[in-house]
């Protein structure tokens, strides 16, 4: 019994020697006197700590993941790809978004009128290669300005159910597994496409470049000079996920990634990205 009361008293002198931490770390450094700061600086030490944790991710696929796919378009389940020489429209080319249409800064909702057109070819599931069928996902998210990820019911109930204003889910009736000739599960379908963008990056301390030789529907568009990727904690924090303005990534937060873990879902990861931490 002596023995666990010297324990405990070692572990709250422990805990004590943390508060007293964060306390200092999260008091502001002027000369206010401590009442005046109990007033005025009222910071919950928890919500701070969390700020100094902060993570970003690029969500990206992961290919060792054997589920893990990508998504084709054919005009029928037994088909060859589709090309935009067999009717003139392409979901690569010509999707056009409520803000930006089919263009760099394309954002928002697809069109009615290009949600239409979507719902008349198939698209074809491809390089899985285990069965699709205890997924929650199929493709990942793409730079162009087009459609590139199925989900489930269930992704649309937990995952948009974070916030509303997440994703805008359009029900699509053709999806086939074009390895086993089959659909991948017992639908329904959606494509998942992300609404928040995000001027996220640094400019100053990412290595991106804005590009200057390009047609005119990817202008604003950056590119890649080097490996270095920052965003500011100021700048992403109580975002879970978007669309990055600059690169066109989607960007996630760690709050994000977990609630994909816990759905279980593989067939994505977060790729880290550097958080400078310039709140003041």
């Amino acid at each position: 019994m002596e023995r666990a009361s010297v324990r405990s008293a070692d572990d709250a002198a422990v805990r004590c020697s943390q508060t007293n931490f964060w306390l200092c770390l999260l008091r502001p450094k002027s000369n206010l006197s401590e009442s005046r700061f109990d007033q005025s600086y009222s910071f919950n030490i928890k919500q701070r700590a969390e700020e100094i944790f902060m993570k970003c991710y690029i969500l990206t696929r992961d290919f060792a993941c054997p589920s893990s796919s990508s998504i084709t378009w054919s005009l029928e389940p037994d088909g060859h790809n589709y090309s935009r020489e067999e009717v003139g429209w392409h979901p690569y080319e010509d999707i056009n978004y409520k803000n930006g249409r089919n263009t760099w800064n394309a954002a928002g909702p697809m069109t009615r009128e290009s949600k239409e057109k979507l719902s008349k070819l198939w698209a074809m599931v491809r390089g899985g290669k285990k069965p699709h069928t205890g997924s929650h996902v199929l493709g990942d998210y793409i730079t162009s300005p087009t459609e590139s990820v199925i989900v489930s019911a269930k992704f649309v109930d937990v995952i948009g159910g974070l916030d509303e204003g997440l994703f805008d889910f359009t029900e699509h009736h053709k999806v086939w597994d074009a390895e086993r000739n089959k659909a991948p599960w017992d639908g329904p379908f959606y494509f998942a496409s992300v609404l928040p963008v995000l001027k996220s990056y640094d400019l100053d301390q990412s290595e991106i470049v804005k590009r200057t030789d390009v047609p005119e529907k990817y202008r604003g568009a950056y590119a890649p000079v080097g490996a270095r990727r920052s965003v500011r904690a100021s700048t992403i924090a109580g975002h879970l996920v978007w669309r990055d303005a600059y690169m066109r990534h989607v960007m996630c937060s760690e709050e994000f990634l977990s609630a994909l873990k816990k759905l279980r879902v593989p067939e994505w990861k977060g790729y880290p990205v550097e958080v400078i931490h310039d709140w003041h």
